[in-house]
């Protein structure tokens, strides 16, 4: 069993977390620290066992823990917060935030709970690995990555109960930079009470494999260029591969069905998307289409192919579009067991 909680332990735990020296490793005692401002990881190049312990933020305005640091590792260690009363989104008040750090190691993370996103990774932050992070019970996004992440690794990680999509990448319009070449590695999502399962919305070079995304509030798989009010950038060379989907779009007032490409800011397009190997059963079967490419407000879309789609069940329409036909190609579809083209 945990020993007592060390009450208000955000000073002295502050104060050993920035006496650490570059390359030294710190371990936590298994027990519960309480904070009621945000920790800040501001030495680089250390490692950080949490050994079990848990972090308990009692403040959820001021509840995050802050990675800014190059090179910080942090593993093993339960992140929660004690209670929250609505939606914030300030990095103050997402659990884990990476800001404009390079090299840092997420592993084996339990957040619990979050008034805001359960990580967020932000300023440019570059070569990032998140590997078995499990996240549920937030406010917003379980993994939000955003303003110019670049280059890292999403491997292995859940999402359950979250407020907001369940994995995403977004560039908005106003950011320095497009978020590049990330690799999200066999994601599970489930049971969100709102928000997309994974998501694109703006971004260049992501990959995404072996999605498994349960019982999503709006689509499952979401890869857009979205006009206002977030004017987010093109979203370009994405892959989502081998997907399991299972009871998408169960809101009602959401009509995205369970995979959506959707370009609908003008001057912007969607383009080179690839989706191959889905199967897709219990989706709502009010949905208007089960798999839609759509373009609104001047958006454009090229490039789209969708290969190997299974669909268990057969909707009215299992698929439906409203861009010309040169913008994308379907082969390889089955529907409720027979051929079907499109």
């Amino acid at each position: 069993m945990l020993s007592p909680r060390i009450a208000d332990a955000a000073t002295p735990l502050q104060t050993q977390l920035d006496a650490l020296r570059p390359g030294q490793t710190f371990t936590l005692q298994r027990t519960t620290y309480s904070h009621d401002v945000p920790l800040v990881l501001r030495v680089p190049n250390v490692l950080i066992r949490g050994n079990g312990a848990t972090i308990l933020a009692t403040n959820e305005a001021r509840s995050a823990i802050q990675i800014i640091a190059d090179g910080v590792q942090l593993e093993n260690v339960n992140v929660n917060v004690q209670s929250t009363t609505r939606r914030w989104d300030a990095p103050d008040q997402h659990k884990i935030v990476i800001n404009g750090a390079d090299n840092v190691t997420l592993k084996h993370i339990w957040v619990m709970g979050s008034a805001a996103a359960g990580v967020f990774v932000m300023g440019r932050s570059s070569k990032f690995w998140l590997e078995r992070v499990t996240v549920s019970n937030t406010r917003a996004d379980g993994i939000h990555l955003t303003d110019g992440a670049n280059n890292g690794t999403v491997t292995l990680c859940t999402a359950s109960r979250t407020g907001d999509d369940g994995v995403a990448v977004v560039s908005y319009g106003d950011e320095p930079s497009i978020c590049q070449n990330i690799s999200i590695l066999s994601p599970v999502v489930q049971n969100q009470t709102w928000g997309r399962g994974v998501s694109v919305v703006g971004g260049s070079g992501i990959k995404v494999d072996s999605p498994t995304v349960t019982n999503s509030a709006c689509a499952s798989i979401y890869v857009a260029c979205e006009g206002d009010p977030y004017n987010t950038m093109n979203a370009g060379s994405v892959s989502v591969t081998n997907a399991v989907i299972t009871g998408a779009n169960q809101n009602s007032s959401v009509d995205h069905g369970a995979v959506l490409v959707n370009s609908s800011r003008a001057g912007g397009s969607v383009a080179s998307v690839t989706m191959s190997g889905f199967s897709i059963s219990k989706t709502r079967s009010t949905v208007s289409r089960e798999v839609g490419i759509v373009s609104y407000n001047g958006g454009a879309v090229s490039g789209i192919r969708m290969t190997n789609f299974t669909l268990a069940q057969k909707l009215a329409y299992p698929f439906g579009t409203n861009v010309n036909k040169s913008s994308y190609t379907l082969s390889g579809w089955t529907v409720a067991g027979a051929a079907y083209s499109g």
